[in-house]
């Protein structure tokens, strides 16, 4: 394995515990959410408010972390990118390979 494919392994491995975080953390906070909502609607309070106010988060914390995720992502696949970029031009320089 070359400094490019372990570079490119580690890229992977960031990103995706990246990701798996960013799925604890959304949740933790689905789980936040349902406890409030669950303790309105047990008491009798605000019973519609409680389940739209539940349907906003959802949307919101679904569009926060995706794009939490996709954004990782992106950076992810740039790195590696910039990585190969590189490595074709060391190579070059060294006269390894052509441009």
């Amino acid at each position: 394995m070359n400094n490019v494919e372990r570079f490119e392994a580690f890229t992977d491995l960031v990103t995706t515990s990246v990701e798996n975080v960013m799925g604890t953390m959304k949740r933790v906070h689905q789980g936040s959410v349902d406890l409030s909502v669950e303790l309105f609607q047990q008491l009798g309070f605000w019973q519609e408010p409680a389940e739209r106010y539940r349907q906003a988060h959802d949307v919101a914390m679904s569009n926060v972390y995706g794009r939490i995720v996709e954004v990782n992502n992106d950076f992810g696949a740039m790195l590696v990118q910039q990585a190969h970029n590189l490595d074709r031009f060391v190579k070059s320089v060294a006269g390894d390979e052509k441009p």
